[in-house]
């Protein structure tokens, strides 16, 4: 998938997120525009995939995603969720226009030598 044309930040808008958050959206925004990603750039993967064998449900999987985004920031990491069990996420849950982009983009090695999941 290529990604469009990015729309204006919704995070620097905001009055009420912290202000490391907001960097990071920023810079979450930047890392993942370029198409193929550069080498460069390091990943924090949320998975759950049907070769798992447990991720819990969907409040449990959301319920740490403040813990994972300070991790990602606190690490310099891209947080990217990949969630195929039991139906891709993005059946349910897009990112917004202007937000933060979770999606594996097209490219990111998630298996094998040299995979961005660890």
């Amino acid at each position: 998938r290529r990604r469009a044309e990015s729309p204006p930040d919704l995070s620097s808008r905001s009055r009420s997120l912290p202000p490391w958050l907001v960097g990071y959206f920023g810079w979450h925004r930047r890392a993942v525009a370029a198409s193929p990603p550069p080498p460069s750039v390091r990943y924090l993967v949320l998975t759950c995939r049907y070769s798992d064998p447990e991720c819990g449900g969907l409040a449990r999987r959301l319920g740490g995603m403040p813990a994972f985004l300070h991790l990602a920031a606190a690490s310099g990491r891209v947080l990217l969720l990949h969630w195929t069990k039991p139906y891709a996420l993005t059946e349910f849950l897009t990112p917004p226009p202007g937000g933060m982009d979770w999606r594996v983009p097209d490219g990111l090695e998630l298996e094998g030598e040299g995979a961005a999941v660890v």
